[in-house]
């Protein structure tokens, strides 16, 4: 119970300690020799971690041992050791095959690094094994969401709500899903439901906030953004000091009984969908739920132009949690958007000072100093950055790409290169990396690059169009110009097609893989 508490309050050096002081008892417990291992995989000790889980995995029951491996392999994964985390997956599976939240780990990694179908018949299994939970459902739901599978991933999400009616998080799942699609009615069919069991539940009246910002329903949004936060606040009235001052009176908002717009606040964010608000992975502050609020309310008024109102969300957002990231990535970005040059770059500053770990805001540091003009700043910031965390594959594109935009052509291939090893399924990368063959009037390595974007992510409509564009600049070339293939007025055949048929799935699965 002391070490959960710890945990929970991110005290990372007093859960060492107790762990350290019972390390006799732990020793022989595989279930805090797995916790102890993750500890030191998250705080930058991976060789203690390795040592750690194998422990786990000699004193360990079959379940165990599958626990403890599987957490290993996303150890592996976050390093970019993926080949490693591959075969910490199998052996789990070795150990317990009837292991599901363990079939979902390795169904979510082979969807971003390996076969799309080898996802699928992993989630398969993976849902077999749990017939009344949900949760591996609503995995894979958002796993076909993501490949652009509206249908199937529609009946996922409808299966997964008629297998746990009552949960919440899997109405949520579904009502995000019909957002993203503009399906807005029946998202906010879905939301009324949840809303009208529980008017205070935070998260829902979050997701009906940003629901209504989408839509652009900009006046219903402040108000369900007020209600978030005075529900969010209230949960969190044990910790005065977090309360205090943040309350919807002293931001200078209205009740908004009349319905109408009610924001006086004085004037004292390569992302897709900047109206995304990214949580960080790791244990929070306890203002974090404030922070998540405050941050997509201002992308709300950044979207509105009221910049000032934004600035002042942030700041808030900031005050609740100082070391969210992204709430200084976003406040950076605002402040580049608005032209406002110095201040973002010192909001960039004060977010690497309160989260020096966190690559995404490194690169979008980096790159706002690419768009200065700032290259030697730029490429000390790429470097920070994938150097903080090797898997993060936006780094190593945006870092290839400004080395391509600078001429540095082997550079940038190379970087193109890891980012294919952080993420091999990265349509973007593929077409970065085409296009930067195409300036080189390597036609048909274009051509080669651009087939495995679509192969990699077919419903990718950017990559198809680039293709495309290229194609016609080929067409429309000067006589004498070697355009690689022949391009003639049938050159749309060129375009071989996404290799829809994807590898079938290996069977038996576990007997490929080695033993780490």
């Amino acid at each position: 119970a002391e070490l959960k508490e710890l945990l929970a309050r991110g005290d990372i050096d007093g859960a060492r300690a107790v762990l350290e002081n019972s390390a006799e008892k732990v020793r022989e417990d595989p279930k805090l020799l797995r916790m102890w291992g993750a500890l030191e995989a998250r705080h930058g000790a991976p060789d203690t971690a390795r040592a750690l889980f194998s422990d786990a995995i000699r004193v360990g029951s079959a379940g165990t041992e599958a626990a403890a491996w599987s957490a290993w392999a996303l150890m592996e994964q976050h390093l970019g050791n993926i080949r490693s985390a591959r075969k910490c997956f199998v052996n789990g599976l070795r150990a317990d095959p009837t292991h599901a939240p363990l079939y979902q780990s390795f169904a979510v990694f082979e969807g971003r690094y390996g076969s799309k179908n080898q996802a699928r018949e992993l989630f398969s299994r993976g849902s077999k094994l749990t017939p009344g939970c949900a949760r591996t459902t609503l995995a894979w739901a958002a796993f076909e969401a993501r490949e652009g599978n509206s249908s199937s991933a529609r009946s996922l999400y409808w299966k997964a709500n008629k297998m746990e009616p009552d949960s919440v998080s899997a109405k949520l799942a579904y009502a995000k899903f019909e957002m993203h699609a503009r399906k807005y009615d029946l998202a906010r069919t879905v939301l009324r439901e949840v809303l009208q069991q529980n008017p205070g539940n935070v998260k829902a009246l979050h997701v009906s906030a940003t629901l209504e910002a989408r839509a652009g329903d900009f006046p219903q949004a402040e108000r369900l953004f007020q209600r978030c936060l005075k529900c969010a606040l209230n949960q969190n009235s044990a910790s005065s000091s977090l309360a205090s001052g943040n309350t919807a009176g002293s931001l200078g908002l209205s009740s908004a009984g009349d319905g109408s717009s009610s924001s006086s606040l004085s004037s004292n964010e390569e992302s897709s969908g900047e109206d995304e608000v990214a949580v960080s992975p790791s244990r929070r502050a306890p203002g974090a739920n404030l922070a998540v609020i405050y941050q997509a309310w201002a992308l709300m008024e950044k979207k509105r132009k009221r910049f000032d109102v934004a600035r002042r969300l942030l700041e808030l957002g900031t005050k609740a949690d100082a070391t969210h990231p992204y709430l200084w990535q976003a406040w950076g970005l605002l402040e580049q958007h608005d032209r406002q040059f110095e201040a973002a770059r010192a909001r960039f500053e004060q977010g690497t000072r309160a989260s020096p770990n966190s690559a995404p805001i490194l690169q979008a540091w980096a790159r706002f100093e690419a768009s200065r003009g700032q290259e030697q700043a730029a490429r000390a910031l790429f470097e920070r950055a994938v150097k903080v965390d090797e898997a993060h594959a936006p780094s190593w594109q945006a870092w290839g790409v400004f080395e391509s935009r600078c001429g540095n052509v082997e550079l940038a291939r190379e970087l193109f290169r890891h980012a294919l090893r952080a993420e091999p399924c990265n349509a973007q990368t593929y077409q970065a990396w085409a296009l930067l063959e195409e300036s080189e009037s390597n036609y048909e390595r274009a051509r080669e690059l651009f087939q495995k974007g679509v192969d990699a992510c077919p419903g990718h409509k950017p990559v198809w169009q680039a293709w495309a564009l290229m194609e016609a600049r080929l067409l429309a070339a000067p006589a004498g110009v070697d355009t690689g293939a022949v391009a003639d007025s049938n050159a749309a055949d060129a375009l071989k097609g996404p290799a829809c048929s994807l590898p079938e799935f290996a069977a038996p699965l576990i007997d490929s893989a080695e033993s780490v």
